[in-house]
Parts: C-alpha cells; structure tokens; sequence
C-alpha cells in the first residue's frame, strides 16, 4: 500500500513454534521470518551506533525512495545493509550516509560486474536469504545508484560552497531536502 507520504508493505503472517512464516508467492510455500527478533536486532544496532542507526535507515529509505531503481530491494534488507555498512562512530549524518553507499557499493561491485549478486544473509533467520527475491537487475540497478549517488553525496562532504553542497544533497534526497539561502536552510 501507498500514499503520498508513506509506504507500507503488509503481509499477512502464521505464528511457527517460537517465530512465525510468511507466504511466498513465488516459491508457493511458508518461509520462517522474526519480526519481533528483528525489532529487537534494529534497536540493538541502534544503540552500536549510539543512536543513529534509525536515523541512517530513514535517510537510506527516503534516499531510495526518491531515486528508485526498481521495486527491490527495501525495507529490511536496507537496515541490514546500513548495518553492515555504514561507519559505527561517525557522528555526521551526510558523513555517514555517504560512507554507507560507499562502502555498499565498494563490497558487492564485483558480483555486478559478475552478473551475480551476494547472498546476504538474515541476522535471525538461518539459511534465509534477504537478496532471495531480488533479481540480479534490480541489485545492479541498485549498486548503480549507490555508486551514482555517493559520488554526490562525497562532492557535498568535500566542498565548502554550502549553495553546491545544498544543490548536490537535493540531487540525493530530491526537492524536499531545504534549500539554503543567505538566512539559514528554509525547507520547500
């Protein structure tokens, strides 16, 4: 489901033993999934990164949104991938969202080039692939705009022209991200 201000997937569940299964209609079967673990696992990776994780993945999830390379990959995965990814004690955001396409980018190039994508495996869930329906298309259309995108997101760590770096953020993060004129940032 959609709306101008919010995406939300909704999937209908099964309580498993201690966990609960997910249809997959691709596979026609029940997959094993930990919500309630995975909340747990989020907010203890938050606190690694001494309260910004939540943050580097609302602006990993904005950033995808805004500059879509298809419908995959999303949601959990990209916490993963800022988890694995993105610098612990940074503590700039533009810092450390730009290290974080970086490095994205840097660890899986060769599987692209490759034609091939990583398995990336779910923290929780043993043998449970978080790239499994991503096609290679869509992770090359992915890391494409990683690399793109970080290479603004590294011109506007890199210049002291705030008008430049504002300029090259807006690229990254779309016409909502403020403008800055001569008064301070005004948002649009």
């Amino acid at each position: 489901m959609a709306t101008s201000k919010a995406e939300i997937d909704v999937v209908p569940v099964i309580a498993y033993r201690d966990t609960y299964k997910i249809a997959d209609r691709e596979i026609e079967a029940w997959r094993k999934t930990d919500p309630k673990g995975h909340k747990i696992w989020s907010t203890e990776r938050n606190k690694d990164f001494g309260g910004a994780f939540k943050r580097l993945v609302k602006l990993m999830k904005w950033w995808r949104r805004e500059n879509l390379s298809g419908k995959r990959p999303k949601g959990f995965v990209l916490e993963v991938l800022i988890a694995y990814h993105s610098p612990y004690d940074e503590t700039h955001y533009g810092e450390a969202f730009t290290q974080a396409l970086e490095n994205i980018y840097d660890a899986y190039k060769d599987h692209a080039a490759r034609d091939q994508k990583p398995i990336i495996e779910d923290p929780l869930v043993k043998n449970n692939d978080l790239l499994a329906k991503v096609t290679v298309p869509q992770w090359k259309a992915f890391l494409g705009k990683c690399r793109t995108y970080a290479g603004y997101a590294r011109k506007a760590q890199d210049t002291d022209d705030m008008e430049e770096a504002t300029n090259l953020w807006r690229k990254v993060f779309g016409g909502r991200f403020p403008r800055t004129t001569s008064q301070g940032a005004t948002w649009l």
